[in-house]
């Protein structure tokens, strides 16, 4: 998962996350009072009520908590979900070490899986084409945050930790001798972290390259790590299509995997630029063992799908099945997407994908949030954590609701307590893959008691959730604070001992 800062980033994609207290180490919390996954008729699951999800894997979720009742406050709460924020046991809150002027996490953090990095972005761009300065700290369990040595990384617009590696992007206009009109492009680097004593930055490669230069959308800076975490995905929209790119060094330049993918059809089959637009932050994920690559995109503007390339094919061939298709003769999906969900037995289907994608740890199956703005949830997105094989990918068509598995199952509506709006880029995996975090809207108020449907804290909150990846039990509310709002989850190891 890469974070993304500059001129550019916005709540919903923060890059806000850091270390603070945890407590307990027992699985054996009571979680009352709980509001489990009711069923309803229709499209919104089993009758059956599902148990509360109880964890058993030892990790942390680190996520920003930002106080929107005066808007000047933000935390960075760690905690063991093993407990929730109703036993007296947890504690949260932890100081940024203390210096001048003031270290927080504001403006963004973010923690390495490992638990043993924390990136701190002490200040923000100086301009709209500027990046931001972020610090790095050694992170220790309890939480405890020690020097690195290391000097602040300064002009940074995306960043993200791999294996051993803390990798990011700069922007620059004018990259290449032959560019008289001095175009956008990002730079990639990294910073070893293998070693005892981290050395300067190395640069790795430029993208666009030089031969993408003139087709390409300007780059925003935006990348993800694959889930190998040593691959660099890039994205490469144009005003017509997308393509997906990856690199994984030590030298050289990305390789292509895929494209183009249209956005609209023209006449002669070729792609037509559609008014939905494609970006570099588009939902795409690459599997653990570095093989497998799916994205979630509109194509031909008039049908939502997952589409996946094996890399070792080598021929960025691709298998694509939809999760809604409109006929043949309708395009503008924007516009028609939710007419088609009124057809008998599409209530159920998705209007978007959110970013991020996931794969299991086996590299099986891919976990989404999809979702839906559609009536009665056109002011209140209705969101689920779904699951689907790649296998299912491969055999193409139109996916059928028992071909995902619904590892939430909230119900629509667009003041019902129940249904709950998942924030986009906000969901993760524990090290494990066997358990799924996520950032948002409450079932529990502050008392943790049912919310109310009109009670301000149901539009208001954000909170955290964890759940099994199974989908065997019903999602728990972590957390539950009246004005604030988590804006984002990561699931990292359980940190080293301080020495």
């Amino acid at each position: 998962m890469a974070r993304s800062v500059g001129w550019w980033w916005s709540v919903a994609l923060p890059c806000v996350l850091a270390a603070c207290g945890s407590g307990g180490t027992g699985s054996d919390v009571p979680f009352t009072p709980d509001v489990l996954q009711d069923g309803a008729a229709g499209d919104t699951g089993p009758d059956t009520p599902k148990a509360p999800t109880k964890v058993d894997e030892a990790f942390r979720v680190v996520f920003p908590y930002v106080k929107y009742v005066p808007p000047t406050a933000t935390q960075v709460l760690w905690m063991n979900p093993i407990q929730r924020e109703s036993d007296p046991q947890t504690t949260f809150e932890a100081s940024l070490p203390t210096q001048s002027p003031p270290l927080s996490c504001q403006l963004g953090c973010i923690a390495d899986r490992s638990g043993n990095w924390l990136a701190v972005v002490v200040s923000g761009p100086t301009s709209d084409t500027g990046g931001s300065t972020v610090r790095l700290f050694r992170l220790f369990d309890g939480p405890v945050l020690g020097s690195s040595g290391i000097p602040d990384v300064v002009d940074v617009r995306t960043f993200a930790f791999g294996a051993d590696a803390f990798v990011f992007t700069r922007m620059q206009y004018g990259c290449y001798e032959s560019d008289t009109q001095k175009r956008g492009c990002a730079k990639f680097f990294r910073i070893d972290l293998s070693v005892a004593n981290p050395a300067g930055e190395e640069s790795l490669f430029t993208f666009p390259t030089e031969e993408l230069l003139n087709t390409l959308i300007p780059p925003s800076g935006a990348f993800r790590m694959g889930q190998d975490d040593r691959t660099v995905i890039v994205l490469g929209p144009t005003i017509t299509s997308q393509s997906a790119w990856w690199w994984r060094g030590p030298t050289g330049l990305p390789i292509q995997a895929v494209g183009p993918i249209c956005a609209g059809t023209a006449p002669d089959g070729g792609c037509l630029s559609a008014g939905l637009g494609y970006s570099d932050t588009d939902p795409v994920a690459l599997s653990p063992d570095g093989n497998h690559l799916v994205l979630a995109l509109v194509e031909r503007d008039r049908s939502l799908i997952l589409t996946h390339v094996d890399l070792r094919d080598g021929t960025g061939s691709r298998k694509t099945a939809s999760l809604l298709t409109m006929p043949e003769a309708t395009t503008s999906f924007t516009t028609n997407a939710c007419y088609n969900r009124l057809i008998p037995g599409n209530e159920w289907r998705p209007t978007f994908v959110a970013p991020p994608l996931r794969f299991s740890a086996d590299g099986t199956e891919v976990i989404f949030v999809a979702g839906t703005n559609c009536k009665p949830n056109s002011a209140r997105p209705w969101t689920n954590v779904l699951a689907i094989p790649l296998d299912r990918i491969d055999a193409e068509g139109v996916i059928a609701r028992d071909d995902l598995r619904w590892v939430t199952d909230f119900p629509p509506g667009d003041t019902l307590a129940a249904c709950v709006s998942i924030l986009p880029d906000s969901m993760d995996l524990s090290p494990t893959g066997d358990y799924v975090v996520f950032a948002g809207s409450p079932q529990l108020d502050s008392s943790f008691q049912a919310i109310a449907d009109g009670q301000l804290q149901l539009g208001n909150d954000d909170e955290v959730w964890v759940t099994r990846r199974d989908g065997t039990t019903a999602p728990v509310q972590l957390t539950a604070r009246q004005s604030w709002k988590a804006t984002s989850t990561t699931a990292i190891a359980v940190p080293p001992a301080a020495p």
